[in-house]
């Protein structure tokens, strides 16, 4: 009977080997030259120009390996607003597509695509 247990403990202890992990990331809009915000409205007089949007895809560049980053799209999308004349990005959206690899125990999600959208606007 004790080798019954033991046998059952280990077993449960080898498949709960999911480990909780919490992740976070901050993103300074206040370095691209341009007002940005999340919200659908401002608090202040302003004039659609139109929609921008931005995608940004994992490759290759050369023999090097590039990763899509929230930066390189709000980079781009933000080059884009400034080129139609804008002065600020509302309702900004930024979504990700993801693929997830094993290798051995471990499984690894890269993000393969970056989409960054929102209203541009001037006052």
């Amino acid at each position: 009977m004790k080798k019954i247990l033991l046998l059952i403990g280990v077993f449960c202890l080898l498949c709960s080997c999911a480990q909780y992990r919490v992740s976070t990331q901050y993103i300074d809009f206040s370095g691209y030259g341009i007002f940005l915000s999340q919200s659908n409205s401002v608090s202040f007089d302003h004039e659609p120009i139109g929609l921008v949007f931005a995608i940004v895809e994992a490759g290759m560049e050369g023999s090097k390996f590039l990763n899509a980053t929230v930066d390189d799209a709000l980079y781009a999308l933000c080059e884009e607003a400034l080129d139609k004349g804008a002065k600020g990005i509302i309702n900004l959206t930024i979504t990700y597509t993801a693929t997830t690899t094993k290798q051995g125990s471990r499984v690894i999600e890269t993000i393969r695509k970056i989409n960054a959208s929102g209203m541009a606007i001037k006052w």
